[in-house]
Formats: C-alpha cells, structure tokens, sequence
C-alpha cells in the first residue's frame, strides 16, 4: 500500500487513495492496519507538496501545509468513521456478555445440582440464584430481539414506502412512511 501513496493525484494526494482503499476493499479494516495505511498516505502526501511546493513565500508555503495537513486528518476521521460502521463484531458484545453470563449461571447450577446433597439449604439457595440469573438473561435477549425486529420493521416499511415512490404506484405523504396509508 506504501507505493501506491506516493503517486496519487498532485492536486489531492491523500484522499483518492483513501477513496480507493474502501471501495476496492470495503471489508473491515483493523486499526492498525487503518492507521499504517493513513501514516503511510499523510507522509507520501506531506512529502509530495513539499517537493512541488518550492516556489513562492516560505510563510505561505508552510501556511498552505498547515491546511492541507488539517484536510488530511479530517478526512481521515470521516474514513476512521467508516471504517468502524464496516467493523463485524460491533455490537457483538450486547449479546455475547449475557450469553456468557448466561451460560455460565446454567452451568454453576448444574454442578451445584449434581454435586450438593438434597438436604443442604445453601446449594439449594445456590441454584435457585443462578436460574434466576440465566432466566433474566434469557428475558433481556427476548427484549433485545424484540427491539432488533422493531428497527428491522421500520427499515423494511421505509424501503417499501420508497420503492412504492420509485415504482409510481401511487403519491406517499409522510405518514405513510411510517406504516400509514397511501394517499390517492
């Protein structure tokens, strides 16, 4: 990726291969790898201006770096930005940590089952309080499902209401948006 750095366009050497880094690879990025490509990028650009910036006032030269260095890393917060919608495992953790939670309670309460005596308040005390951790568990992923298919439904209704609008099949005011009817 370092050559491709060094011979993009005069005028804006750093964010077309930027542009072209997510287009042609529009998979998740990591980090470091994100911010090899940007350091990489920033010093090909930097060093093309100054070896074309060498006429003129040297104020004005430095002056016009500040603003194309400042360019760069606007631009690279809007592609770090990108970069991290595209990132698979976001979000992940929303259902992993009940998962594991989850499943943990259930099986701390069957070894407590299998191994306590029947006589002992304390392993039966056990127990209950890991079904009850795993049931709770179990009720906040049925919310979260829940609340994933409402944003799901909502998706869907507007994709519906805009290919209705392509389509012609009829004129849609803002009510049928979002699940309305249609308007003759």
């Amino acid at each position: 990726m370092t050559e491709e750095c060094e011979t993009t366009n005069p005028l804006l050497p750093h964010t077309p291969l930027l542009l072209s880094c997510f287009v042609e690879n529009s998979n998740f990025l990591k980090p470091e790898e994100f911010e090899e490509h940007h350091r990489a990028c920033f010093d090909g650009a930097i060093g093309y201006y100054e070896t074309m910036a060498n006429f003129g006032a040297a104020g004005g030269i430095s002056e016009v770096k500040g603003l194309l260095e400042s360019e760069i890393e606007e631009s690279m917060d809007m592609y770090k930005t990108l970069n991290e919608s595209r990132n698979p495992m976001s979000g992940m953790e929303t259902y992993f940590l009940p998962l594991m939670i989850g499943f943990m309670s259930f099986l701390l309460r069957w070894v407590a089952d299998l191994t306590c005596s029947g006589w002992s308040d304390t392993c039966k005390a056990g127990s209950d309080f890991f079904a009850q951790i795993y049931s709770v568990v179990f009720i906040f992923m049925v919310i979260v499902g829940f609340t994933r298919m409402q944003q799901c439904r909502q998706y869907l209704m507007n994709m519906k209401a805009m290919f209705s609008m392509v389509s012609g099949n009829g004129v849609l005011d803002m009510a049928s948006v979002g699940g309305g009817k249609k308007r003759n």
